[in-house]
């Protein structure tokens, strides 16, 4: 019998961190796959709770064909708090790398008092190598606060956004998600306004964020009042899209932050040289395949929402690398290398 999939808040990483490190802990093997089923999300999530528990020093290995168990003689036992706190530890831990070396090494230290293990355990090993942003605006720490707790609370937010484009627009969006890319902080959300669109915004474009106001909102997300709400009455909170984490597994970049659906652009390239490693090895677009072309070379052909999915990508590989389609991103490319070969 198919397992029944859960789609309430313990799909949340948190909720699955305590499964897994509960399952483990009783000595049994936990397999990915019979997880990401459970679970109802992808492989490559549950790949994720398990190198973020590794990270955080737990010991693990493998077992069989896609599972994982506690290294022999490690337990969770020799913690001085609850199975469900040191799950909370670990999805903490990921936070606060993102907040600078100072608070990183603090709740280092704090977590190996409550656990007996050490987060930085895998870190002389392996050292992420980001650019730093160094232009931040004054009240991004606090544009940071107030979108963490409308996460929390599930809670809808006015924000202004300066767009380089479209220039400085209002929206109402529910976060979802605080992203970390290139030395740059994101919030992805949905819009309050069915249908419920996905949208990222950049931190150090947000003039201003508050909270919805409860008299100004009279709606919540997917048509649904507060339980206990009379008509008409009016909301300020938001329930979350189900496939919100579905779609941010699936995107390789920020610009790929999108519904599937959305992912129409059909783009072909060929590729060789020493470009060929890279895009071989790479999880870089949706349904990518590579099939073989002339000369020792191959076609690399895959899904984006935006030309900017992969852009970064063919000048980084140039000369290397060759649209064969769509046109208009062959058109992009060229008036790229034409404005920089002009200055």
């Amino acid at each position: 019998m198919a397992r029944k999939k859960i789609t309430s808040q313990r799909d949340t990483q948190h909720f699955r961190i305590i499964n897994i490190l509960t399952r483990l802990d009783k000595g049994e093997t936990a397999v990915m796959r019979r997880l990401a089923e459970e679970y109802n999300v992808s492989l490559r999530a549950i790949q994720r709770d398990f190198d973020t528990i590794e990270a955080c020093g737990y010991e693990i290995e493998k077992s069989g064909k896609g599972g994982r168990k506690f290294a022999p003689g490690f337990s969770l036992s020799k913690a001085r708090i609850s199975v469900e706190q040191q799950a909370a530890l670990v999805t903490l831990y990921q936070l606060a790398a993102n907040m600078g070396s100072e608070m990183k090494a603090h709740f280092g230290a704090l977590f190996e008092k409550l656990t007996g293990c050490r987060p930085d355990k895998l870190e002389q090993y392996v050292v992420p190598v980001m650019p730093v942003n160094k232009a931040q605006p004054k009240n991004i720490d606090e544009t940071m606060a107030k979108l963490e707790s409308a996460i929390l609370h599930r809670q809808l937010m006015n924000v202004t956004y300066l767009s380089p484009r479209s220039g400085s627009a209002a929206h109402r969006i529910g976060p979802l998600k605080l992203l970390v890319t290139e030395g740059y902080t994101y919030v992805m959300g949905q819009r309050a306004d069915p249908p419920h669109e996905l949208t990222v915004f950049r931190l150090d474009r947000i003039k201003k964020c508050e909270p919805v106001e409860p008299a100004a909102s009279g709606y919540i997300a997917w048509g649904r009042k507060k339980k206990g709400a009379s008509p008409g009455t009016s909301d300020a909170y938001f329930e979350p899209r189900p496939d919100a984490q579905e779609i941010l597994d699936a995107a390789h970049n920020i610009w790929g932050v999108m519904e599937p659906r959305k992912k129409n652009i059909r783009v072909k390239l060929e590729v060789g040289g020493w470009a060929a490693n890279y895009f071989r090895n790479q999880e870089l677009i949706a349904d990518q395949r590579i099939t073989p072309a002339a000369g020792g070379a191959f076609f690399f052909e895959g899904r984006v929402g935006n030309n900017m999915e992969i852009i970064p990508h063919i000048l980084r590989c140039l000369p290397d690398v060759r649209v064969v389609s769509p046109p208009d991103l062959k058109a992009e490319i060229e008036t790229r290398l034409k404005r920089y070969l002009s200055r």
